[in-house]
């Protein structure tokens, strides 16, 4: 986490509150116009940006749009996680029919949102501002109005695109919600058929040893030497396909029951959908946190460091600089940190580990 915030630090162009002019700005500092049209600012954030009248609005916008990329990568990977899983286990039906409409359904959505941000990013709109396209609202159209888009597209194409996404996220929903109690109710169709033909369960009752004599097993003297093969008591049981009463294809004692199955199904769906956007916006709690904390860097600076640097009072700018540490250490690096701690763990418990932890054990 420490690492991380140095990081976004840099990415920011954020030191306690101070741009790090590391680089040559893009901009003249005196008319504020762009130095060169090809000129990119090598790391973060060009520093010219702070101090200035849009300073808020910039830096929330850009922050509010890198929490929903780290959101989208962070659950991305949740979701990959149940498809490695699936493939450890072997169980292919999970692999089909949840990891695979899962990531076609958070990507469909909001991948394709976060490849707008980006597109937005790389995309010069000088000369035609007021035809730059609402990241926001290309979403909204996205669910409401056929994908349309206000103003220029992002990229050739860009309505039907949605269209076919929009479209492609819909059939992910009845796969989620039918294809697995379907596939469990054939599985329990066919234990009951095979049932029925070996004529139904068998009951084993005063197990004289470990094995019991099967048709096909040879009697004394025609076994005299020659190789028996023996059949034990728990193969037997084995060996005939399900158990009284219809009970469950996974050989516990609760009776196959669909409507519970079909419950089950719809509520891990809805769960999974609304999630999707539920744990999107959960994630913007990087950017209040980020905000919050910067805000507080800045009064910081502002009511005990700024006003003895412009005065040049040596004693000034001690006393302001003790008060100015505690307050940092006190609360940017002490409480802060702890209350950051707890969002991250929050997300890593909820956000990312919903997506593939189920927590419930191994049968003994």
């Amino acid at each position: 986490m420490a690492f991380f915030s140095v990081y976004c630090g840099f990415m920011y162009n954020d030191f306690m509150s101070l741009p790090l002019n590391l680089f040559d700005s893009c901009y003249n500092a005196k008319t504020g116009l762009r130095k060169s049209p090809d000129c990119v600012y090598p790391v973060g954030i060009d520093p010219i940006w702070y101090g200035t009248k849009k300073e808020l609005i910039y830096l929330n916008s850009f922050k509010m749009k890198m929490s929903v990329i780290l959101a989208i990568a962070h659950m991305t990977l949740g979701i990959v996680q149940k498809g490695i899983n699936a493939h450890y286990f072997k169980d292919m039906p999970r692999m089909l029919n949840e990891f695979l409409p899962q990531l076609i359904l958070l990507l469909a959505v909001f991948g394709y949102m976060d490849l707008l941000i980006l597109l937005k990013w790389n995309t010069n709109y000088t000369g035609r501002t007021d035809r730059a396209p609402s990241v926001i609202v290309t979403t909204v159209n996205f669910f409401l109005n056929g994908g349309e888009v206000k103003g220029d597209d992002f990229f050739a194409g860009n309505q039907l695109v949605s269209q076919v996404l929009l479209l492609i996220a819909m059939v992910t929903i009845p796969w989620m919600l039918l294809v697995n109690p379907y596939l469990l109710w054939k599985e329990e169709q066919e234990r009951l058929k095979k049932r029925k033909q070996r004529g139904g369960d068998v009951e084993l009752s005063n197990f004289g040893s470990n094995y019991e004599q099967v048709p096909g097993d040879l009697d004394g003297d025609e076994a005299f030497g020659r190789s028996v093969s023996m059949v034990s008591d728990e193969a037997i049981v084995m060996e005939v396909v399900g158990k009284r009463k219809g009970h469950g294809h996974h050989g516990d004692d609760e009776e196959f029951d669909m409507v519970a199955i079909s419950i089950n199904s719809m509520i891990h769906t809805i769960e999974f959908a609304l999630g999707t956007i539920s744990n999107t916006a959960s994630y913007l709690r990087l950017w209040a946190l980020s905000l919050a904390h910067s805000q507080l860097a800045k009064v910081f600076y502002d009511m005990l460091l700024a006003s003895s640097l412009e005065k040049g009072s040596v004693i000034g700018l001690f006393i302001g600089f003790v008060c100015w540490a505690s307050a940092t250490l006190g609360v940017l690096l002490g409480m802060d940190v702890m209350e950051v701690m707890l969002h991250t763990v929050r997300l890593h418990w909820v956000e990312f580990m919903s997506k593939f932890f189920e927590g419930e054990g191994y049968v003994y």
